[in-house]
């Protein structure tokens, strides 16, 4: 969306105030896709996890697991079949909470 805006502001003459503003535009965007995903890494999987505008992370196509930042800055990912596992924020894994055992692990 951001370069059919730049195109819009570009089009026609090219002053100085369009193309400072073009170029905001255009370094706004950059910004955006720069620290933008987290990976997980499972045993024979890699997911991708796009940071999207709202502040949701969105999971890579055919993927159904959520992931979120909790307020201490670690992440939290659950599965389409309830497990969830808290990342510190070096990404390792501390806890681990089976929902059908009730149960917690906690690894270190």
């Amino acid at each position: 969306m951001e370069h059919l805006v730049a195109l819009d502001i570009l089009t026609g003459s090219k002053t100085k105030e369009r193309v400072v503003i073009s170029t905001i535009a255009h370094r706004w965007f950059m910004d955006e896709l720069i620290d933008n995903i987290v990976t997980v890494k499972k045993p024979g999987n890699t997911s991708k996890f796009l940071l999207l505008s709202d502040g949701t992370y969105n999971p890579p196509p055919g993927n159904a697991d959520l992931l979120t930042v909790e307020s201490d800055d670690t992440y939290l990912l659950t599965t389409k079949h309830g497990l969830s596992l808290d990342f510190d924020p070096e990404g390792k894994i501390f806890t681990w909470k089976e929902p059908c055992y009730f149960m917690a692990y906690a690894l270190s």
